[in-house]
């Protein structure tokens, strides 16, 4: 069963830094108010919405950026509708202007055919697979349960699209590389983060998030249009 979405991509000036996505968020929750959940995906004070996020907030080329999906795409309006859109993101004082709107509608559907991306500052391990990821002796081992969160990844997305994947319908997922890997800091906690090269039969949308922390960036999909490898996976 296949199913069309909507995406929209919005690219802002001006630049930020890597590190102040979340301040960005925080900046815009703050001008459309925190009665529309999509915004920041939380039901109260101290409930989080554990659906997938539907609006994401990103560092796109170094340029602040809001992608949405399906009923993000309505909600933005919110943002769109005010009068005044000066804002403080950190200590920055800065007035956002719209440098690039792009709105795509995809068929997404376990395809007969792999589709090559990278996923950036992916957050893949949780304290359970750290301790199995870490525990595996060979580097297969390791790619193995990568292969596998990448996939309930891939499944936490469709159920979050409400697109139903068939049973019958096997999800591929070939990691081909591991560019890089470095420990972040979110929220007080420290994560790897990795920078992946994987092929999959699943088209992914541009620009989305997968995993952990998506709302604020992390594990951003690029299509790669003609794949090379960067480096040797290592241990």
């Amino acid at each position: 069963m296949h199913k069309q979405i909507r995406v929209l991509t919005i690219v802002f000036g001006p630049e930020i830094k890597g590190g102040q996505v979340r301040k960005f968020r925080g900046a815009i929750i703050n001008k459309v108010g925190r009665d529309c959940v999509l915004f920041h995906n939380h039901l109260d004070e101290r409930e989080y919405n554990h659906r997938y996020p539907l609006i994401q907030y990103k560092r796109i080329r170094r340029h602040a950026a809001i992608v949405c999906i399906e009923e993000g795409v309505d909600e933005i309006y919110r943002l769109f509708n005010q009068p005044d859109w000066r804002m403080k993101i950190g200590e920055d004082e800065v007035e956002l202007r719209i440098k690039q709107l792009k709105v795509n509608k995809y068929t997404m559907n376990v395809w007969d055919r792999s589709f090559e991306y990278r996923i950036f500052n992916w957050l893949a391990l949780n304290s359970k697979n750290y301790k199995l990821f870490q525990n595996q002796e060979s580097l297969a081992g390791k790619i193995r349960i990568l292969e596998q969160v990448l996939t309930s990844n891939i499944l936490s997305f469709a159920k979050g699209i409400g697109w139903t994947i068939p049973q019958d319908a096997k999800i591929q997922i070939n990691i081909k590389d591991i560019v890089n890997k470095k420990v972040v800091e979110f929220r007080g906690a420290l994560y790897s983060a990795f920078d992946i090269d994987f092929s999959t039969n699943v088209f992914l949308p541009e620009n989305i998030s997968l995993g952990k922390a998506a709302s604020h960036g992390f594990g951003m999909v690029r299509r790669l249009r003609k794949y090379k490898p960067q480096t040797k996976i290592q241990e």
